[in-house]
């Protein structure tokens, strides 16, 4: 075992390649601002973390995220789900669950994305919320201001008709199939 002796000034001291390597990581993440302390002190986020530890309005984490699937035929006619409902202005009409839903990053003029929003045309659902709760297709169609008032809807959920003949009760699960057969008159 090698004997430890008082540091000399002057002196050159050897330091194991691997405390080399620690101390390195440690300054340059450090100087690039990669660890980040977060405002209640009691997380740190890390650059390429799941978005799990994404920060609410009230810089809450992530622990709710799934993802249901949603087609509507309208008519007969299949209706394009857009991108950026509960996300952009024009598709953000009803703001009664903002507290669950979660921060947007690096987007000062959003504060926050509804819990139940589309990213994409593709719809598929992203309910992303700070708090597990139950989250429906009434949630979602709210926030799009879509209104299908006055029509009849038969909704099927992983291709089996529904047994609830509310579709906008409807409870979303990750990864289910759901389709909203909308018929005027």
């Amino acid at each position: 075992m090698q004997e430890l002796t008082k540091y000399k000034p002057g002196a050159k001291t050897h330091l194991s390649k691997s405390i080399k390597v620690i101390i390195i990581i440690a300054v340059a993440a450090l100087g690039t601002g990669a660890i980040v302390a977060a405002a209640d002190a009691d997380m740190i986020r890390l650059p390429g973390v799941p978005s799990s530890t994404a920060a609410s309005a009230d810089n809450k984490p992530m622990v709710m995220h799934i993802h249901p699937e949603l087609s509507i035929v309208v008519d007969g006619k299949p209706l394009t789900i857009p991108a950026n409902i509960g996300m952009s202005a024009s598709l953000y009409k009803n703001h009664t669950l903002d507290v669950y839903g979660m921060k947007m990053p690096n987007m000062p003029s959003m504060p926050v994305m509804y819990p139940t929003h589309t990213h994409d045309t593709s719809g598929k659902i992203h309910v992303e919320s700070n708090e597990k709760r139950d989250y429906t297709i009434g949630d979602f169609l709210s926030v799009w201001g879509m209104d299908f008032s006055g029509k009849t809807v038969k909704m099927t959920v992983d291709g089996q008709p529904a047994p609830d003949p509310n579709y906008r009760a409807h409870v979303f699960k990750d990864r289910e199939q759901i389709t909203l057969d909308v018929k005027s008159g």
